[in-house]
């Protein structure tokens, strides 16, 4: 649903994680590294992301082995 009927908007898993907002962006001066997550895109895309990350390896037996 996310995507809608642009599919080929989506040329890569960095494209998909701007989309959903769970992509990190610089968020530091030049000598440190630091990142942050943009919380810009679909919240209900980023939220399905959530659950998978954390239930799925409780479920799943081919993520546990």
């Amino acid at each position: 649903m996310t995507v809608g009927n642009n599919p080929e908007r989506l040329k890569s898993e960095a494209d998909f994680a701007a989309l959903c907002g769970v992509k990190s962006i610089p968020a530091s001066p030049s000598k440190v590294n630091r990142n942050r997550l943009n919380r810009d895109g679909d919240r209900a895309a980023s939220s399905a992301l959530h659950i998978i990350a954390i239930e799925r390896p409780k479920t799943d037996v081919r993520t546990k082995e």
